[in-house]
């Protein structure tokens, strides 16, 4: 089955990534969450059931996602952009200068963009070819492209994952069908509320995706018990979260949303909040709105948006600055929460 890798998120996929990479090399793979990760999403140890138990890598190695927003150019347009990316990482841990303390033996890069299969000419074959340029140097032994094509099937296999993430990686033929049974039946305000607090626990379980299983209600019970109040934000106001990596401002933000949720649970008249990630909330956060479910032309309720960290200065200056503004943000239409 084909899925939608491409909404996902940044962080998203690099969660998709580690999550298989783990669930594929083995439970020893150690992962890394925001900030600087030295050029890893993940690393493994000694010997691992890949490509095959009998072929098995057996050393250090490094898995690192590279995860582009538009995937709709063309198949040679996706290499040269990919060829950028692994030639940048490759040419860091060659760099006298670089502070990557330790040189990989094995390399597996995961992307999101379609490489064709053509044997020698192909984008699979392109990429491999041009990494083998640096093994030498490296002191490479193993490397591989997990791209579209092969992450899907990955994701077929391990029912886990790809449940975890199916809001976002579901295809655009099935969500055709969902919507066509909704409209059916016109999904109620009560089925609305019921299916943003599922999103809400689903969003919150991802975070935990790499807690043992026997461990998330714990800490989800504690993280509930633990959170301070909620800060008020007026309505007709814009908030901008902001705090050092792993503060731990998506679960604060995400207090901030089920506030929203709470209060259009106990007023029929109040809009139910959205929630929007930041790579989704670029170029057009109305569309962003209307893809993840919201009915703007009803009016504005609550607004949240997350991974803006993910997005570049200028881009952030747009959706805060540009397109909040462009909806009229007054006490009379709501109000747009943003987390960064």
């Amino acid at each position: 089955m084909d899925h939608n890798l491409s909404g996902l998120s940044t962080r998203e996929f690099e969660h998709v990534s580690q999550a298989l990479a783990q669930a594929i090399l083995g439970p020893g793979v150690s992962v890394f969450g925001d900030g600087r990760d030295g050029g890893r999403e993940a690393t493994f140890e000694g010997r691992v059931p890949y490509p095959s138990e009998l072929d098995a890598w057996d050393g250090y190695g490094v898995v690192q996602a590279k995860f582009r927003q538009r995937t709709d150019q063309q198949p040679q347009d996706a290499v040269s952009w990919l060829k950028g990316q692994v030639k940048e990482e490759l040419e860091a841990w060659l760099s006298p200068a670089s502070k990557r303390e330790r040189l990989p033996e094995y390399l597996i890069f995961t992307t999101n963009v379609i490489l064709t299969p053509v044997p020698g000419s192909g984008g699979i074959a392109q990429i491999e070819q041009f990494v083998s340029t640096y093994a030498a140097c490296l002191g490479l032994k193993g490397w591989a492209v997990w791209s579209y094509d092969q992450l899907c099937r990955y994701l077929d296999r391990y029912d886990s994952i790809r449940r975890t993430y199916a809001g976002a990686i579901t295809s655009g033929d099935v969500l055709a069908q969902l919507r066509d049974t909704v409209s059916a039946g016109h999904k109620s305000r009560s089925d609305a509320l019921t299916d943003a607090t599922r999103a809400s626990q689903y969003r919150r379980e991802a975070r935990l995706s790499l807690v043992p299983e026997e461990r998330v209600d714990a800490v989800l019970d504690w993280a509930d018990k633990s959170s301070s109040q909620v800060v008020t934000v007026p309505v007709g106001t814009l908030a901008v979260l902001v705090a050092p990596m792993g503060a731990g401002k998506s679960e604060e933000a995400e207090n901030w949303w089920r506030e929203g949720l709470r209060e259009a649970a106990g007023d029929p008249d109040a809009v139910i909040p959205e929630w929007v990630d930041g790579g989704k909330a670029v170029p057009d956060l109305l569309d962003a709105i209307t893809r993840a479910g919201g009915e703007p032309a009803s009016g504005l309720g609550s607004i949240v948006t997350d991974d803006l960290d993910r997005l570049s200065p200028e881009q952030v200056a747009q959706l805060l600055y540009g397109d909040c503004k462009s909806f009229g943000v007054t006490p009379d239409h709501g109000r747009c929460i943003d987390d960064q």
